[in-house]
């Protein structure tokens, strides 16, 4: 028995999970969806133009990503400026019904996700954010005091204490 999809059309955003293999986001989105846009959001500031090595990592990992797609019968789409114009102008040129993400755990990228899934929200599409496959998710090793650590060892301490329950 073949599932109808959820959705008509979704948009994948790739932001740090720049590949096609083992990417949660694009395999829900290929799940629930008649169709994928993938897409990534580019700055305009003139800062990203400078080559700095992480730079370079991440234009390879986009041209990688893109050949990738390609061989798959689709294409990275490339918007320029802030998510958070950027997503909801996509959903609409694109007919877009849901935006899927890889889940991000940093307070800035948190931050983020909350103002792009209001905006979203305020044009009736769901924003989407699965997780990672890790073997512990970024709040599972806390100190006593329920606090991210930070320093390294007593993490790695706490990390290797808990590894049987993985």
């Amino acid at each position: 028995m073949t599932r109808s999809p959820s959705y008509g059309r979704v948009i994948v955003w790739f932001r740090r999970a720049l590949r096609t293999d083992d990417n949660p986001a694009l395999w829900h989105a290929v799940q629930d969806a008649a169709s994928v846009v993938p897409l990534v959001c580019l700055s305009e500031s003139p800062t990203y133009l400078q080559v700095t090595p992480r730079r370079q990592f991440t234009r390879d990992a986009i041209v990688g990503l893109d050949r990738s797609l390609r061989g798959a019968g689709t294409q990275l789409h490339v918007r320029m400026g802030s998510p958070e114009s950027q997503l909801p102008a996509a959903v609409h040129a694109y007919g877009a019904e849901a935006v899927y993400a890889v889940a991000l755990t940093d307070p800035a990228s948190l931050e983020r996700d909350a103002r792009i899934e209001r905006a979203l929200r305020s044009i009736g599409v769901p924003f989407l954010r699965f997780p990672e496959r890790v073997l512990r998710g970024a709040y599972d090793v806390m100190t006593g005091s329920k606090t991210p650590f930070r320093v390294y060892t007593p993490y790695k301490n706490a990390w290797m204490n808990g590894a049987d329950d993985i």
